[in-house]
């Protein structure tokens, strides 16, 4: 299987791809060694990262290019191929980056279902990138989060984020002062590198 980023994405449905992060954290056979990170000329990275359960041996293969986010081209790119361990042969080439948003999110996912008090929303999401718009998705269908609140520090990726919630069948609005949302919204994820403080108020006791 040649999977392109939208075949990814359907083959890895957030609320069976958090049980199955949850069963592989249960298993003895998996084995997860330290990533290679080998950087390159120009300030870019390539990750080389491995693992493999009693079935199936995979390698994720990353570039981090930082300086394509002037250009308007993403800075993480690569693929994830998987084999078979008893024949050796290759099963799948799957979409990188989708992945990779799609599995921060389902752990995050399994975070709450296990963890959370109050599962209900409404959810918090600082950042609005494609973790934020990942994670907006996993809590949407795994939780049945229906209220939502965007704060980003760059307003069109907040309004278009919330215009994905909406098609979502949540309602959603920007936040305009995200201390202040802590005390609405018993969910919280921050999507963001956090180059400056973003909280600076506890969160609600059920958070």
């Amino acid at each position: 299987m040649l999977l392109n980023a939208t075949q990814t994405a359907q083959a890895l449905p957030y609320t069976a791809l958090a049980a199955e992060v949850e069963r592989l954290l249960q298993d003895a056979s998996v084995q997860v060694p330290p990533r290679l990170v080998q950087p390159l000329p120009g300030g870019g990275s390539l990750f080389v990262m491995p693992a493999h359960d009693a079935r199936i041996a995979i390698t994720k293969l990353i570039s981090f290019t930082p300086a394509n986010a002037a250009l308007g081209r993403p800075t993480i790119q690569g693929d994830v191929i998987v084999f078979d361990i008893a024949t050796g042969e290759r099963r799948a080439l799957l979409h990188g980056p989708t992945v990779t948003a799609r599995r921060t999110a389902a752990v995050s996912l399994l975070a709450a279902q296990i963890l959370a008090p109050n599962k209900t929303g409404p959810l918090l999401i600082v950042g609005a990138g494609v973790q934020g718009r990942a994670h907006l998705e996993a809590f949407v269908e795994g939780l049945g989060v229906r209220e939502v609140v965007i704060a980003s520090r760059t307003p069109a990726s907040a309004q278009a984020l919330a215009a994905h919630a909406h098609t979502l069948g949540c309602t959603a609005r920007v936040a305009q002062d995200t201390n202040a949302e802590l005390s609405h919204c018993p969910l919280v994820i921050t999507c963001t590198p956090a180059n400056a403080v973003v909280f600076t108020t506890l969160p609600r006791p059920d958070a």
